[in-house]
């Protein structure tokens, strides 16, 4: 499992992509569905950099469902001193 190099360089994003409870199911060719919490689900289209979340529609940013599909799928390092989602981490074949 991959991690970013200090704690000083985790990206408010990038900690919660890694630390919150989401769920990452392939849905097609670079497209994931994200479940963040209880009933949100977002599409991800990781090669055209979008998500359907209001993060990333109305401030154009790589929001947090992103974040977490490229960690889910080896493209993007978990950051280090972050208490990772169990989810993610037995995805990505951690302990």
């Amino acid at each position: 499992m991959s991690v970013a190099k200090s704690v000083q360089d985790v990206d408010e994003r990038d900690r919660r992509a890694a630390s919150e409870a989401m769920v990452v199911v392939p849905n097609g060719p670079g497209l994931y569905e994200v479940h963040s919490g209880e009933t949100n689900t977002y599409v991800v289209d990781i090669v055209g950099g979008a998500c359907e979340c209001a993060d990333s529609r109305y401030r154009d940013a790589h929001c947090k469902h992103a974040r977490r599909v490229e960690m889910a799928i080896g493209e993007r390092e978990i950051p280090a001193g972050v208490r990772v989602d169990p989810t993610l981490r037995l995805r990505r074949g951690g302990n």
